[in-house]
């Protein structure tokens, strides 16, 4: 099998998927028998940043969601079910979209887990005992916070008063800031480094992973010793070569170009009339016609930067 994700049968130039889309994502992490390798490695790459390092004594699911039939619906988004040598549950959510209320987001879905996890009746004590530890990892092509050049930006529950330290650790969030990747100097010899690296290369210069590994060298030792590393880069061949993979990913692209063009001519449209009234006419419009497409609010906030809140203002 070909597995470079370069699709070589025709004349035409090739087109590159790009491993942050979330056709490939869900392609990639489908189960735990085809990808616990490679989300254990990832999920330990960044909590070893961070000092958290986790003990995974098995990846129990791998699960990608797909909530929405529509390519313009889905979130991207990858759940993984870790059991601990200490015999903890964690859920860790890895989480690829572009949303300037990314923290929103995780928090929502951070309750939803929590809700689930408890029975109808439990004592507050009781829902304590059996709430699991969630961890969220953004990996996002943005900035979250222009302050600090950190890659890897942590999120916590703690005492804010000295000394600082974790007040629960029931929430923790880590935003992957890819963009400071190329500001900060290489450091091959971590392997959140190696993974973020390859995949923002190969994102920006529209290469396959395979062909980033070939043209860095100091990859090389990072990809000889981490199968779980060798695992995603496999699976990422494998899904980038499949036509049906590859045609989703097309509809994909596709709908998201359509979506930002119509976003960027509410914003022309805008200036050009310098009137409130104008501009506040043609997002209602935008609105209006993403709701009448059956995208729900929280998509089109994505896809705007409009907030929920105006979003619902605007659909009355």
């Amino acid at each position: 099998m070909d597995t470079s994700g370069r699709d070589s049968g025709s004349g035409d130039e090739a087109i590159v998927v790009s491993p942050l889309a979330d056709p490939v994502v869900n392609a990639i992490f489908t189960s735990k028998e085809a990808a616990g390798d490679a989300a254990a490695s990832l999920i330990k790459a960044v909590l070893d940043e961070d000092g958290e390092g986790v003990s995974i004594g098995e990846i129990l699911s791998v699960t990608p969601q797909r909530h929405y039939s529509q390519t313009s619906q889905r979130g991207c988004r990858v759940d993984v079910e870790i059991a601990t040598v200490s015999n903890e549950r964690i859920i860790v959510e890895v989480q690829l979209n572009p949303d300037y209320d990314i923290f929103h987001r995780n928090l929502f879905s951070a309750a939803h887990i929590y809700t689930s996890s408890s029975s109808k009746g439990s004592s507050s004590s009781e829902m304590a005992k059996s709430m699991p530890r969630v961890i969220v990892i953004n990996i996002m092509d943005q900035l979250v916070r222009d302050d600090n050049n950190d890659v890897i930006q942590p999120v916590k529950m703690i005492y804010t008063k000295p000394p600082q330290r974790m007040a629960i650790s029931n929430l923790m969030m880590y935003t992957v800031q890819l963009p400071r990747i190329e500001v900060m100097e290489p450091d091959f010899a971590n392997a959140w480094y190696c993974w973020f690296y390859t995949i923002y290369q190969a994102d920006k210069k529209q290469l396959t992973l395979q062909e980033v590994i070939d043209m860095t060298p100091e990859l090389k030792d990072f990809v000889e010793k981490d199968t779980g590393f060798r695992q995603f880069c496999d699976l990422f061949g494998r899904a980038a070569s499949d036509p049906d993979v590859r045609n989703e990913y097309m509809q994909w692209i596709v709908t998201r170009m359509r979506e930002e063009s119509m976003l960027q001519s509410a914003r022309k449209d805008g200036r050009e009339e310098g009137r409130e009234e104008g501009r506040e006419e043609r997002e209602k419009e935008i609105v209006l016609n993403m709701l009448h497409a059956s995208l729900v609010p929280e998509t089109i906030a994505e896809l705007t930067g409009l907030s929920l809140e105006r979003i619902r203002e605007l659909s009355k």
